[in-house]
Formats: structure tokens, sequence, C-alpha cells
């Protein structure tokens, strides 16, 4: 009988502490002409369609309002269709890791209940 080999695999680490009950999650539908995005990738959520997309503040479809941080990494134009996936919406992260994804902290004081608390790296959103 063939030996069964398992493989992990550890993403990148943009959570810095707390129990799992301080990450709120939601499953969500990343549009497919989206491409490769790192765990952390900040997201936001087309009006027209419920689909999202990868958050830019000079956004007019909706995704111009921060949404959560992708769980995990997904690649929409390499599979060439919608991908789900999932975003956290509450905890607390790693401000230097999220930063590197272009992700602005400051901008997220724009949108309506959600902000960052500076120097604790701590993202409070709306229902924490």
């Amino acid at each position: 009988m063939p030996e069964i080999v398992t493989t992990t695999y550890t993403p990148d680490e943009i959570r810095i502490f707390g129990e799992d009950s301080d990450f709120m999650g939601l499953p969500i539908t990343v549009l497919a002409t989206e491409p490769a995005l790192s765990p952390g990738t900040p997201m936001g959520q087309i009006t027209a369609t419920g689909k999202y997309k990868k958050y830019t503040s000079a956004a007019v479809d909706g995704s111009e309002n921060f949404a959560g941080f992708l769980q995990n990494a997904v690649n929409p134009t390499a599979e060439g269709r919608d991908v789900l996936a999932a975003i956290w919406f509450t905890g607390y992260f790693d401000h230097t890791k999220v930063t590197a994804l272009g992700w602005d902290a400051n901008a997220l004081s724009t949108t309506p209940g959600a902000r960052v608390i500076p120097g604790r790296n701590i993202l409070i959103l709306p229902g924490a």
C-alpha cells in the first residue's frame, strides 16, 4: 500500500494576536478579472454585482469602501472564473504587512464607522 504524503501550507500571517473568535469572517466571491491576490489584500464590494475586488479608494463602483482583508491567496484570472474566498472584517492585524500590500491605513478613516488605532495595530470595524 502506498504511503500517504501530506503537505502543510502556512499562509502569510497578517493577524498579530487574539483568539480565533476575535476574527470574524465572511464568505465572498472574488471577481474573475482580478489578478493574483495575497492574503491580507484589502477588499471592496462592487455594488452592482455584490462581488468583491481589491479595494481602491479612487473607485466609483462600491469597491472604494473597505470591506475587509482577504483570508487566503486567490488567482481568479488564472482560473478564468469568479473564485469563492473569505474576508476578515474584525480582528487585530499587523499594520506593516497590510501596508506592504498597498493599503493606506489613513484611508480607513474615510470609511464610515471604521478606524485603525495608531501604534496598536488594531483594526476596528462596525459590529466588532
